[in-house]
């Protein structure tokens, strides 16, 4: 017999106090009583499935003896990946962090476990086990030595994914630390990369970025559709219909354009996504991206009539299009702020539309942002003769960009809310100085409030 392992002891033990068999035993964990015994007396290295069953057989919480068995492990075994993959697969199930952390401890004595270590990463990436996988990810990143090693670009993508959620901030610094490893993907990544990059340059209003991303974006694309030999490639594998990221392409130029009041540039992008009907191999799944690309180009050529004064049919708009009410609604009271036009009639229309109508195809962060705007552009409306409501509706942009630090929307807040103090009252004061409070906590926010309220 070999020297016991923390495992075989605790077992041994076990076994022992509660006066149990090996037959018992067998029958109570479902192990085969043969290979209890070679376990037991150690001339069998413990499976993960074993080690599951011997771990339920005591009476024990699901992972309870991992660590021990990373112990046993690199101790008592050499290094076998087969052995090594499902237990850390299993960890990163069970959320058992701790015991990924120590393992790779160990890894990294020998730097050319950093392929296995990124393969493991990928499946569990694919599984949805995202901090397991961002563990890993980081420690190819801090170790691999191949600088240009397509496995590092790839983890620095996938933390750049997992990084990503409604703080504009933490968005920006992990896209400025993904930027140099972008073009040194695999194609099928970087077009995704790309749309998610269009959709932090759009939350922090940087419209000549989204240009470039949008131009880069459509080449790309153009260029993945004329290589038929590229696309029947087993590996290149898109998360969304090829014709997605042609349109995306043509609509983020649009939409940058827009915002930078360039009407007419926007209305030939826009024509450039309203009818991808000719788009080859379009699957069920394709035909309907075309129908959404229509349908948002009708949209956005709505919205550019509106910012070149033309409201006429706003309602029949509305009615026709309720899915696209909240960027419409946007654009609607920009529009109106800029020509004056009283659109009172139609705001409880608006209301019902935009709490009927959830996030229907925008990105997370796009969608946070677009009520940010909204109800900072309905501010702007309402502190015309409603200057209640529009201290209401400045205080609640004030909120959601707090939340998701927003920091440019919330210095236009600040500044508006400073403008119209007079017009406050005491329960909306304090309100605001509650806000600016709770946002101190926040070191993101304080130079921008500290600096507004020395002004």
């Amino acid at each position: 017999m070999k020297d016991a392992t923390t495992i075989q002891i605790e077992l041994d033990n076990f076994l022992k106090i509660n006066g149990y068999t090996l037959q018992y035993f067998s029958e109570q964990s479902g192990i085969n009583v043969g290979t209890l015994s070679r376990i037991v007396n150690g001339n069998r290295p413990i499976s993960m499935e074993q080690l599951d069953r011997l771990t339920s057989g005591m009476g024990l919480e699901e992972g309870t003896l991992y660590d021990l068995f990373v112990d046993d492990f690199f101790v008592h075994h050499s290094l076998n990946w087969r052995r090594l993959r499902p237990f850390l697969l299993r960890c990163a199930e069970l959320k058992k962090h701790g015991c990924i952390q120590k393992i790779l401890s160990h890894l990294l004595e020998d730097l050319k476990q950093i392929p296995n270590i990124f393969i493991t990463a990928e499946i569990m990436y694919e599984n949805g086990w995202k901090e397991a996988a961002a563990i890993l990810y980081s420690c190819v990143v801090e170790t691999e030595k191949y600088q240009h090693a397509e496995r590092l670009a790839i983890s620095q993508y996938r933390l750049f994914q997992l990084s990503l959620g409604s703080d504009t901030t933490i968005n920006l610094r992990a896209a400025i630390k993904f930027e140099p490893y972008k073009d040194r993907i695999p194609l099928h990544f970087r077009l995704d990369a790309l749309l998610l990059l269009a959709n932090i340059a759009f939350t922090l209003q940087d419209w000549t970025k989204m240009e470039d991303i949008a131009d880069e974006l459509l080449a790309l694309a153009q260029f993945v559709y004329s290589d038929k030999k590229l696309k029947e490639e087993d590996t290149f594998r898109t998360e969304r219909h090829l014709v997605v990221y042609y349109g995306q392409g043509y609509l983020i130029k649009s939409s940058a354009l827009e915002h930078q009041g360039r009407y007419e540039e926007a209305k030939e992008y826009i024509y450039g996504y309203a009818d991808l009907s000719w788009f080859e191999d379009l699957d069920d799944e394709g035909v309907k991206e075309v129908k959404k690309f229509k349908l948002f180009a009708e949209a956005n050529l709505y919205n550019i009539n509106l910012l070149t004064g033309n409201f006429e049919g706003l309602n029949k708009f509305l009615t026709k299009y309720p899915h696209e009410v909240l960027p419409s609604s946007v654009i609607i009271l920009m529009a109106a702020n800029k020509y004056h036009v009283r659109v009172d009639k139609i705001l409880d229309h608006l209301f019902g539309l935009i709490r009927a109508h959830k996030n229907n195809y925008y990105h997370e962060a796009n969608y946070t942002n677009r009520y940010i705007n909204f109800y900072y552009q309905l501010a702007l409306y309402q502190l015309s003769g409603r200057e209640k409501e529009g201290i209401d509706n400045i205080l609640r942009s004030l909120q959601i960009s707090i939340k998701v630090n927003n920091t440019g929307r919330i210095l236009d807040c600040i500044s508006l809310y400073e403008k119209h103090k007079r017009l406050c009252t005491n329960e909306q004061k304090l309100t605001y100085e509650k806000m600016i409070k709770e946002a101190n906590h926040n070191e993101k926010v304080i130079s921008f409030i500290d600096v507004t309220n020395q002004s």
